[in-house]
């Protein structure tokens, strides 16, 4: 890299000199490889990163080289597998290869650019072997079977180190392997979905992570239903089926607690595209796309969901931990007073003005409620005070507007 900062574009020695580097570190990497594809003791991540990276050098060299098919190849093939070994890594690592695909996709856009293929449209990996000639698609299924092999791996490697789920202060052992992998398969989905900034992707990722929730569910009644059905049952036996349930209610919470982030991702995408004075009231999601105008009993059933669905989390969390029930409650009241919001704007819009005015001073009234609720909590809820404090003007606004009407 150093090299290639320094050349000037009339000056070919240090061009040439870079060529002959990247050549020695392609041929590196290639023994790299093939010194990591045979051995047993070398995991089958450990051999596909090698893998990835010798393409991702072969491509470089191609690509100083001007070879744009054979860079377009190899730069695809690396990264198919660093992505997919993004997804079954740990988070420090995750990150590495996020760069790496980063790296690899501007190497590929400047290779469709250069080849002159559709410049100016936007890159789409799974178009590229149609515009460069790049193999067939079937000549990748030993690579997928290979990423499938290290993806099975990975998670039962995780679903041994899984042993106990803390939740309510009680520590639970969870002793079924396939429960284990339904539990590992779940956070992985949750990795995905906190890692994700668009939204439109992060909605499809929230579909996926609540069919790993259900598939974690049935794990777990498939466990409980031979010991629910016995008519006698040991000690051993009641302190099973009892972790047991206790795990699907921690399921059913994290299912609600994911089903409330979604819903206010899709209030957020509403709020952008909401006609009128109210789109104003909150920050929108970034990487929203606008689609065809809200309306403001959208947002109402929105929020209606989001605060049935914090009733349900409290009931399940029961009595233990004071401080998380204090936090959703507070989130329930402000939620309720986003709610009141929307339907007063409703009636406002609808042309009944004494009733809604009437609501806006009963979101007034939510709104101090909340404040309060979220003060004790203290600094914690500074985000949560600060939408408050924008709903309060939002508020006052159209009291305002009404009494000028």
């Amino acid at each position: 890299m150093l090299i290639k900062e320094g050349m000037e574009e009339d000056n070919v020695r240090p061009r040439h000199h870079l060529v002959r580097r990247l050549k020695k570190a392609a041929k590196w990497a290639d023994e790299l490889h093939a010194c990591c594809e045979g051995p047993e003791y070398v995991e089958d991540s450990t051999a596909l990163e090698a893998e990835a990276y010798a393409l991702w050098m072969r491509g470089t060299l191609e690509l100083e080289r001007e070879e744009w098919s054979g860079a377009t190849e190899h730069f695809v093939r690396a990264h198919k597998i660093y992505t997919e070994l993004g997804k079954v890594c740990e988070a420090g690592e995750a990150e590495a290869f996020k760069h790496r695909v980063d790296e690899i996709e501007l190497s590929l856009r400047f290779c469709r650019f250069s080849s002159g293929s559709a410049a100016d449209a936007p890159l789409e990996l799974r178009d590229l072997a149609s515009h460069h000639h790049a193999p067939d698609p079937a000549a990748y299924d030993p690579l997928s079977e290979k990423l499938s092999k290290v993806l099975a791996e990975t998670r039962k490697r995780k679903a041994d180190g899984l042993q106990e789920v803390q939740w309510r202060s009680k520590s639970v052992n969870i002793k079924s392997e396939k429960v284990r992998i339904a539990f590992i398969s779940m956070q992985d989905a949750e990795f995905q979905v906190e890692r994700e900034s668009d939204v439109d992707e992060k909605l499809q990722l929230y579909t996926k992570l609540f069919m790993c929730f259900n598939d974690a569910s049935e794990a777990l009644r498939a466990e409980i239903s031979p010991l629910a059905a016995m008519e006698k049952r040991s000690n051993k036996d009641e302190t099973l089926l009892a972790d047991l349930r206790f795990l699907c209610d921690y399921v059913s919470y994290l299912k609600l607690s994911r089903t409330v982030e979604r819903n206010l991702l899709l209030i957020s995408a509403a709020k952008e595209n909401l006609r009128g004075r109210t789109a104003g009231t909150t920050v929108v999601a970034s990487g929203a796309k606008r689609d065809k105008p809200s309306k403001p009993d959208d947002l109402v059933r929105l929020y209606e969901i989001v605060v049935d669905n914090i009733a349900s989390m409290t009931e399940l969390y029961g009595s233990e931990d004071v401080e998380a029930l204090k936090e959703l409650a507070a989130k329930s009241l402000s939620y309720k007073a986003f709610r009141c919001f929307y339907v007063a704007m409703s009636y406002s819009q609808s042309g009944k003005l004494a009733e809604s005015a009437a609501l806006f001073g009963r979101c007034a009234q939510h709104i101090e409620v909340a404040r309060t609720h979220h003060t004790d909590r203290g600094t914690t809820a500074e985000a949560e005070l600060s939408e408050l404090d924008a709903l309060s003007r939002a508020v006052r606004a159209e009291r305002s507007i009404l009494r000028a009407a």
